[in-house]
């Protein structure tokens, strides 16, 4: 290759291509560069089979983050709607012994609050409501049972 045949600003490239070329062959006489070529192509490969094991563990990772995350929506949402299931009964029942009060109490001259009832005169809620007696516990939970059975059926 004549130097004069290639342009000024290509020439100091060739110049460090033949520098190159004439080390690679003192270090291997054999193939020289294209040895080192071949070694470079190697390594390229090598480190593409690497980024793509490092690509799929990526995806499989995400991939259970996201199982993940969404076993803890499910979580959620069902310990979300068993509260709400529990508040629900929580209403029933209370609506359930207003009821039972109101059905089994004389209407006081005066007004009184359930609270008040309830907190300062226990003895007498007992006697009057019966609570206590097995017979009418029997039947008053009656009501809560069948709406918990009716529940189950359509969860």
């Amino acid at each position: 290759m004549y130097f004069q045949e290639l342009p000024e600003s290509q020439r100091d490239d060739a110049v460090s291509s033949m520098v190159y070329e004439a080390n690679a062959r003192i270090r291997d006489s054999v193939y020289g560069c294209a040895g080192t070529v071949f070694q470079l192509q190697k390594q390229v490969n090598e480190f593409q089979t690497q980024l793509g094991e490092a690509q799929a563990e990526i995806v499989n990772m995400q991939f259970q983050q996201t199982n993940q995350v969404n076993e803890l929506q499910t979580q959620l949402a069902k310990a979300q709607a068993e509260i709400v299931n529990m508040q629900f009964q929580q209403t029933n029942l209370v609506a359930l012994i207003c009821q039972e009060m109101s059905a089994h109490c004389p209407q006081p001259s005066s007004p009184v609050s359930i609270e008040h009832s309830l907190i300062h005169t226990p003895q007498s809620f007992q006697q009057n409501f019966g609570l206590l007696d097995d017979n009418n516990v029997s039947t008053a939970w009656e009501p809560l049972y069948g709406y918990e059975r009716a529940l189950h059926r359509y969860t």
